[in-house]
């Protein structure tokens, strides 16, 4: 199921073309997401309800996304133009948006 899931957010998506990447557009929702504390890109990033109510099943998605923007990966992407420690504080924030301060 994991493995369906990583394939699932790396794939590119029906917006992916209006980006240089799909790093490049996780990027943007996951900073739209925290300037507006919206969920208009929920789905987008894969979030369903139940990772509103299962605290381990949104611990393991926030931990796929982060994987992606590794520290170890922030050279690569620096060179991309993202910013991995600004999108990963962006993550960790949408999460504790997404379960109500149970993941911080």
């Amino acid at each position: 199921m994991q493995e369906k899931l990583k394939q699932a957010i790396i794939s590119d998506g029906p917006n992916t073309r209006y980006f240089q990447s799909r790093l490049h557009e996780l990027a943007f929702y996951y900073s739209q997401l925290c300037e507006y504390q919206t969920n208009i890109y929920d789905t987008h990033l894969q979030f369903r309800p139940i990772h509103q109510k299962d605290i381990s099943r949104a611990r393991d998605l926030r931990k796929l996304h982060l994987a992606l923007f590794h520290e170890s990966k922030s050279e690569e992407l620096a060179e991309m133009g993202i910013d991995a420690k600004e999108v990963t504080q962006n993550i960790k924030t949408a999460f504790a948006q997404l379960t109500l301060g149970k993941l911080g």
